[in-house]
């Protein structure tokens, strides 16, 4: 009897145990189930966060692109009202004419004195560098593309944004600084190891600080100054705690962008006005030698003369800055304001010198005109003197928007 009881108190203990396990078993299997829901709920909802965040940016971005567009439209078409992709005053090769012009009155001119054929061949010359130069300088405003807050080669590895060396900053400005770049560089002036001289290397390329690997060649440096590579990791740093996403454009680069092509435009602006003023009055010294009105000459000539604009290297320095500026936008800042500066003192000088002696012009249009049919010219002198005063208007809108 006493076995029985046994037995059945341990299969009892047993039946219980069981139970007992089972139960965990179902109430540890039912709670993984319900994590695994709330997981996935979760998944879903941060998906449709992202899907949200991500429209959100989109619509963000087009706005902002949109405005970009609307701005450059704007701006092109001070230049470009026919919107053909030619500046409107280059359609017609005024330099080309007036050297035609010249060599017909050449002889009239040689009366006056045999040195100033010389020196219109000069003038010819100063036009046809402005020339190529608005163009150029238009070709790039036509190519402006608006700035992003991060360079598409930054993103390679924007993980490591944080992750930088402790020299990175002082490697960056040395190299901004010597504008030129390789581990060998950062290995001699850092004195580092070669290896980590290679990662400092390559996380100044993942920055978008300098080029990529090219073979033997220096890495291009891509920031031009101390300036940019602040402007240039700010943006950097801001994108990284914002977590843009690559090719974004933020409200902040699309500004700096417009401005910076407003810059471009001012410079495209002074020089068309630069290349009318000195076409009309040139024409307007042949014609006065024509007619031997040797005051109107005279004044003119002098004020070429005491401008320097027979002998302005200007067009060919500009010249050489145009081929600095490229689309990326962390140097172009400092190139347009080094421009800028020199357009104040010399592009400057030359208008507000001409635009003295150019009240009297209006009396000689129709004479300038008839010259210019002579040689089958398709130029109207009445839209150069359009011209002018489209640009005028466009330098008092500036001035008023800048207030």
């Amino acid at each position: 009897m006493e076995i029985i009881i046994i037995m059945s108190s341990i299969g009892i203990a047993i039946y219980l145990y069981t139970t007992t396990i089972t139960k965990n078993n179902e109430l540890e299997r039912e709670k993984i189930i319900e994590n695994e829901a709330r997981r996935r709920k979760k998944e879903e909802n941060d998906e449709i966060d992202e899907a949200r965040r991500q429209k959100k940016l989109h619509v963000e971005k087009a706005a902002i692109l949109k405005h970009f567009e609307k701005e450059k439209k704007s701006i092109l078409k001070v230049f470009d009202k026919d919107n053909n992709g030619i500046v409107d005053v280059l359609e017609d090769d005024g330099a080309s004419d007036f050297l035609k012009l010249l060599n017909i009155h050449q002889s009239k001119i040689i009366e006056i004195d045999n040195n100033y054929v010389k020196n219109f061949v000069k003038i010819s010359t100063y036009l046809n560098d402005n020339k190529n130069n608005i163009t150029s300088l238009f070709e790039q405003l036509k190519r402006f593309n608006p700035q992003i807050a991060l360079e598409e080669n930054t993103m390679k590895n924007s993980s490591n944004i944080n992750d930088r060396d402790r020299l990175f900053r002082v490697a960056a400005s040395m190299i901004v600084m010597l504008q030129q770049c390789s581990a060998s560089i950062v290995y001699q002036k850092l004195q580092l190891g070669y290896n980590r001289a290679g990662r400092i290397v390559d996380q100044l390329e993942w920055a978008g600080i300098i080029g990529p690997f090219d073979g033997s060649k220096s890495r291009k440096v891509l920031i031009p100054s101390e300036y940019a590579l602040e402007k240039h990791l700010r943006f950097l740093h801001q994108a990284k705690i914002q977590g843009l996403g690559k090719g974004l454009y933020t409200k902040e680069s699309i500004d700096d962008s417009i401005n910076d092509m407003k810059n471009l435009s001012d410079i495209i602006a002074q020089q068309i006005q630069s290349y009318n003023l000195i076409l009309a009055n040139a024409l307007s010294m042949i014609i006065s030698a024509t007619q031997k009105d040797l005051v109107s000459f005279y004044r003119v000539y002098e004020v070429f003369d005491r401008l320097n604009v027979f002998d302005s290297m200007w067009q060919e320095t500009l010249s050489n800055n145009i081929t600095s500026i490229n689309d990326n936008l962390s140097n172009i800042t400092d190139i347009l304001e080094e421009i800028n500066y020199s357009i104040y003192s010399v592009e400057l000088s030359i208008s507000s010198g001409l635009n003295e002696i150019s009240n009297n012009i209006d009396s000689s249009t129709s004479l300038i005109n008839n010259e210019l049919k002579g040689i089958n010219s398709s130029i109207d002198f009445n839209n150069i003197l359009t011209g002018m005063n489209t640009i005028q208007l466009y330098n008092i809108n500036k001035n008023t928007r800048s207030d």
